[in-house]
């Protein structure tokens, strides 16, 4: 009897648990904890972590192969992963990884140890990310079908190298203007990264009218969205509409963890019309 085979990949970031629905009466469930370990270390020194993976499949034995790559925040806020040493902010090729390869028993777990040299002239942020990828789980499908269903899940490593850190950041572009929802304004902000280190800027938007009263204020990048060394990202934020018509003027302060705070003002009119 002819058997279809589709293989379907997942994938989960960052978090500590992944039920991976494939029907409802079916779900593969791995547990990853932590989903990210930080470090704050001199150069020159060995650092030492560990992740703990968790098959909570009754009657489902995990193969589990684990490797690293370097991670990318792109512009828009999205993540992207290339091989280990491809940024100038990567660690991957510093740490190593023991197991890297094993089966993991219905609700077994397993303890991934790694250790990070971090060469002597290092200086500012680096980054990686563990990457724990359980194939195949077979369930059986409907008709004669089988689906491989690939999990890839992880754990992203932080190292600050002690007394080299620089922050320094700058706002590229602060505007508020007409979204695709007539009721709601965009507001865009783009923050550019001159340090050496991982920020996450987070902030405050105040709205005035045109008198200078203050109408409404909210928050900025409340879920600490990261910008990467020598990298920009943009951040957009839907705000209702003022109810008046009339003249307003946008006034963004932002906290990237330097010295000073950035900001910057952007003019904006509510119509009929709009």
């Amino acid at each position: 009897m002819f058997i279809r085979k589709i293989t379907i990949f997942l994938f989960v970031l960052a978090a500590s648990s992944a039920f991976i629905f494939v029907k409802p009466a079916e779900a593969i469930k791995l547990n990853i904890d932590p989903p990210r370990i930080e470090f704050s270390v001199k150069a020159g020194k060995t650092v030492n972590g560990m992740v703990t993976l968790a098959n909570e499949e009754k009657d489902t034995a995990l193969h589990i192969k684990v490797y690293l790559q370097d991670l990318i925040y792109l512009p828009d806020g999205t993540n992207d992963f290339v091989s280990p040493g491809s940024t100038p902010w990567s660690c991957a090729k510093w740490i190593k990884i023991r197991p890297v390869e094993f089966e993991l028993l219905p609700g077994g777990k397993q303890n991934v140890r790694f250790n990070l040299l971090v060469p002597p002239d290092t200086k500012g942020g680096r980054y990686a990310i563990i990457f724990f990828e359980a194939s195949p789980a077979l369930i059986s499908g409907k008709r004669g079908a089988s689906v491989d269903v690939n999990i890839r899940m992880g754990t992203i490593v932080l190292l600050t190298v002690q007394d080299t850190v620089i922050y320094k950041a700058k706002l590229t572009n602060f505007e508020i203007s007409d979204s695709d929802d007539k009721d709601f304004l965009n507001i865009a902000v783009s923050v550019y990264n001159n340090g050496n280190v991982l920020i996450r800027p987070i902030g405050k938007v105040k709205i005035e009218d045109e008198n200078g009263k203050k109408i409404d204020e909210m928050d900025f990048n409340v879920k600490g969205g990261g910008v990467l060394p020598k990298t920009g990202r943009e951040f957009i934020v839907k705000y209702k509409k003022p109810a008046s018509e009339g003249k307003y003027n946008g006034i963004i302060t932002i906290d990237y963890g330097g010295e000073v705070l950035i900001g910057g003002q952007s003019k904006f009119t509510v119509s009929t019309g709009n």
